[in-house]
């Protein structure tokens, strides 16, 4: 366990998956069955990994975070939008195999000459010199930081470094971990096995087999001792002792005593936890046991009486019961009856349910709301595209191996004519015909005819498409602004968690 990914984390009935690229630059997929992802198309990540190499900035959920965001934050099976948009006019691209920096209207500013290259933060970027790609895994070189101007302000020096938190980031050479500032001086010598990212002043290590905390001078403030440890956020990180999880302050005091088998993250102000599972490899998650809920002084807000829960939002949990699913509030009283055979969390006042094998919608009060029709769709689809859920008043449902978009009444915006359907982002959705994606809009018009083999969601004005092996940069009407000339781009935009 390496707490350094940039990553997506999804859950799914506590079965647990990772897509990242973590400060190695290497790239793995240990698990495709997925309860939301930031909503970042993945699926152009991963064409690009596979041919070449994923941009590492907005891998999201891609960017989905850093690992610590699971654990703190808890597990993603809802589509709260805990996350804010960061546009630049500045974007990675790769000719030739050489990377350099385009602006947004297609003008070069840093010519292709890095080896890796990766979208500017804070005004300055990572960039790789000496390393290549070899099979799907980027290796080797060095890293360093240049000004958008090319310039290097840090030189090439780490065999791997991260992205700054706090003006600090952590460094790797020689196989141990240590930290620099802004200006590239060591204010923290590389000592250790691991590192996460500094939040709060304060920042978790690993020293042989166990974790410990540090501040910012590098001063131990809580020795070594846990067997796992997760970066803190919002002065938490969850910490595993004797086999048993609870969360730690940032002073080192136990907010939550580890007395639990697992525990997720507080939404609601709750946070579910678990007595008397098991990690099950296979499932990638806890699973046996019994699920409650407790408030954020520890205390338990629900009986742990459940064989399975899902977060709070909106004040209500999914609970499942002796092989069926319903509702429970804050208190723990079950306001909607355990009979649904599996059942999502309510977005937009209405949530997707199963029926003797067809989906329905029910409103907050357990009614139906739209009528048991809609054939059943993975959790891959319902979590990474958003399927089944309503996002702008709409949601994308499946009927036989068909696509459309439904209101809340039931009616068909879109008739179930695609071979995929996404959901929608700021008043736009991506569909796919044939094998080619395109764009519509809330009122059912495609806008950008489909046509791309990979696209991704409008987070500024223009967005990442590409056609075959080549990539380019579209504005919201369709039209190129940065024509398909390369073989690999960063982004416009990045993602990051609030």
């Amino acid at each position: 366990m390496v707490p350094l990914f940039y990553f997506a984390y999804f859950h799914n009935k506590h079965k647990k998956g990772i897509i990242w690229v973590d400060n190695e630059q290497k790239t793995e997929i240990k698990e495709l069955e997925m309860e939301e992802i930031s909503p970042v198309t993945v699926e152009k990540k991963l064409f690009k990994s596979k041919a070449f190499i994923i941009s590492s900035l907005i891998v999201l959920i891609l960017i989905i975070g850093s690992l610590y965001f699971y654990f703190v934050k808890g597990s993603k099976e809802q589509t709260m939008e805990i996350f804010k948009t960061i546009c630049t006019n500045l974007a990675s691209v790769e000719v030739n195999d050489k990377w350099g920096y385009i602006n947004d209207t297609g003008e070069e500013l840093i010519a292709p000459k890095f080896d890796r290259a990766e979208d500017f933060q804070d005004g300055i970027a990572k960039v790789n010199i000496g390393g290549k790609l070899d099979e799907y895994q980027f290796t080797g070189g060095k890293w360093g930081f240049i000004n958008i101007k090319g310039q290097m302000v840090i030189n090439a020096q780490f065999e791997v470094v991260s992205d700054f938190s706090e003006d600090i980031a952590s460094y790797k050479l020689d196989d141990k971990w240590g930290y620099i500032n802004k200006v590239g001086k060591t204010i923290i010598p590389p000592t250790y096995d691991e590192t996460t990212d500094f939040h709060e002043g304060v920042a978790m290590v690993k020293i042989g087999d166990v974790y410990g905390v540090i501040n910012n001078t590098g001063k131990m403030i809580v020795n070594p001792e846990f067997q796992e440890a997760f970066g803190f956020w919002e002065g938490l990180s969850k910490v595993k002792k004797e086999d048993k999880w609870g969360y730690l302050n940032t002073d080192g005091s136990f907010a939550i005593k580890p007395i639990y088998d697992d525990l997720g993250g507080f939404y609601d102000g709750l946070a579910f936890v678990n007595l008397g599972g098991v990690y099950d490899e296979d499932e990638y998650g806890v699973v046996g046991g019994k699920w409650g809920f407790i408030d954020n002084t520890g205390k338990i807000a629900v009986n742990l009486q459940f064989d399975e829960v899902k977060d709070f939002q909106n004040g209500l949990a999914a609970v499942k019961l002796s092989d069926k699913w319903g509702y429970i509030n804050d208190k723990g009283d079950i306001v909607i009856n355990p009979q649904f055979d599996n059942a999502d969390m309510f977005n937009e006042g209405l949530a997707a349910v199963e029926i003797n094998e067809k989906w329905a919608f029910i409103d907050s009060k357990g009614n139906i709301a739209i009528n048991p029709q809609f054939d059943d769709t993975e959790s891959f689809d319902r979590s990474l595209y958003g399927a089944m859920q309503f996002h702008d008043g709409l949601a994308a449902v499946k009927q036989g191996d068909q696509w459309g978009y439904i209101d809340k009444k039931g009616k068909y915006v879109v008739l179930p004519i695609y071979d995929k359907a996404e959901r929608f982002y700021n008043g736009y959705a991506i569909v796919t015909t044939d094998d080619r994606k395109g764009y519509m809009d809330t009122k059912g018009k495609i806008i950008i005819n489909p046509q791309f083999d990979t696209a991704s969601q409008f987070y500024g004005k223009l967005t990442e498409v590409s056609v075959g092996e080549s990539f380019g940069f579209i504005d919201k009407k369709g039209k190129y602004i940065v024509n398909p000339i390369y073989s690999n781009t960063g982004s416009f935009c990045r993602v990051e968690y609030l």
